[in-house]
């Protein structure tokens, strides 16, 4: 099953969600609810809402509808702003109280911000009266960066639509903390498209790729919609060669790397050093991490990522949970910085000269005869079979 929303072509691989968003609607008469939409970026969660907002308009509801920035993360009630100001004229019909409370804490007011309870209350009758003339849904994207007065307020309404034709859509960035997501509400996790949808729409938004490039780009979105729909636009500007790196779009680039810049700057390190190395060997990272930062870095700095949901940790490996973020990692870095970094792996691999080699390659421009052999020895002992030793040993486990 396909919908189609707005120009972003078919919605693919959705059918149980979509299904769930229309039992919401259908039902809204008899019961409101609410419902979290978590997921990474790139995965469908704003096409979910769209669809949501297009089946309510088809059945007669009023959408409201909100949206996080983070330039106005610090700013008090900016997203319940947004939500309430197409209703500034139901406003006036509340009690004098309840009008007092949303000035104030619009800031239309002299007088101070009441506390957090009373702008909620007010804020669940203005939604009241308002549902009481056509059902109504709330749409509130990209909840990670809503203000927190405008999260806090939210998850209490959300917690109490039971009794309203009112049915309230948040969607999270994973791994972001949110209050919606953390306000005890029913969640679905948006995952990765199936194999067969991803590959329909790949061949559905570039029909013309070669095979090669078309697995490569396969592999690295991983079911993700967005980046099944942008990477093949700069691959065909700026095709890989051989393993080279998929170029990202700035949309992909800012979606996944977003994360990224909020840990510190230790911990960014080490990514970049895992995003750059050839293997996921976690002492290889920290080793040429450290040479790079002058100083001992500890895998316990890699907690923060692993917190976070960028990567997974263990005691001896690093693991990028999807590969887009390790690309943004690798893209949102300055030359000047890969080359320190490539540099350092290549120091702390010199007992493993088929690794090195390609490090040192990174380090050059032009050609370079004796780089050049040395690769081409390493690429042909790769292809070399095991030793027959290898072969007993491997098969007798």
């Amino acid at each position: 099953m396909s919908i189609a929303a707005g120009n972003a072509g078919p919605l693919l691989g959705r059918d149980a969600e979509i299904g769930l968003l229309a039992s919401l609607l259908d039902g809204i008469a008899d019961s409101g609810g609410a419902l979290v939409l978590s997921g990474e970026p790139g995965i469908g969660k704003s096409r979910l809402l769209a669809v949501a907002a297009e089946f309510a308009r088809e059945r007669g509801l009023m959408v409201l509808s909100t949206t996080g920035v983070q330039s106005e993360a610090h700013l008090a009630f900016a997203g319940l702003h947004q939500l309430l100001r197409p209703l500034r004229f139901h406003v006036a019909d509340l009690p004098a109280a309840q009008r007092a409370v949303l000035d104030a804490a619009f800031g239309l007011s002299p007088e101070p911000a009441p506390e957090r309870f009373r702008i909620a209350m007010a804020v669940l009758d203005l939604l009241g009266e308002v549902a009481a003339e056509a059902p109504l849904l709330i749409l509130a994207e990209d909840t990670q960066w809503l203000d927190q007065p405008t999260m806090e307020v939210l998850a209490f309404v959300a917690r109490r639509l039971q009794s309203d034709p009112i049915v309230l859509l948040a969607a999270v960035r994973e791994s972001y903390p949110s209050l919606l997501a953390e306000a005890g509400l029913p969640q679905h996790r948006l995952g990765a498209l199936p194999p067969a949808e991803a590959v329909t729409l790949l061949d559905a938004s570039a029909p013309q790729l070669r095979p090669a490039l078309r697995d490569r780009i396969l592999s690295e979105a991983a079911g993700n919609p967005l980046a099944l729909m942008e990477l093949p636009v700069t691959a065909a500007r700026r095709e890989p060669a051989g393993s080279g790196v998929l170029p990202l779009t700035q949309r992909l680039e800012q979606a996944f790397a977003a994360r990224v810049s909020d840990l510190p700057e230790a911990t960014r390190l080490l990514l970049l050093v895992a995003a750059l190395s050839d293997d996921e060997r976690l002492g290889d990272i920290t080793g040429a991490a450290s040479a790079v930062a002058g100083t001992a870095l500890g895998p316990e700095l890699l907690e923060p990522a692993a917190e976070t949901a960028i990567i997974d940790l263990d005691l001896h490996r690093v693991h990028f949970r999807h590969p887009l973020i390790r690309s943004a990692v690798r893209q949102s870095a300055s030359l000047l910085q890969r080359r320190r970094v490539h540099e350092a792996l290549a120091e702390v691999l010199r007992a493993e000269p088929d690794r090195r080699v390609w490090h040192r390659a990174a380090l050059i421009s032009g050609t370079h005869e004796q780089i050049a052999n040395e690769l081409e020895e390493a690429a042909g002992r790769a292809r070399r079979p095991p030793p027959a030793h290898w072969r007993s040993l491997h098969a007798c486990r």
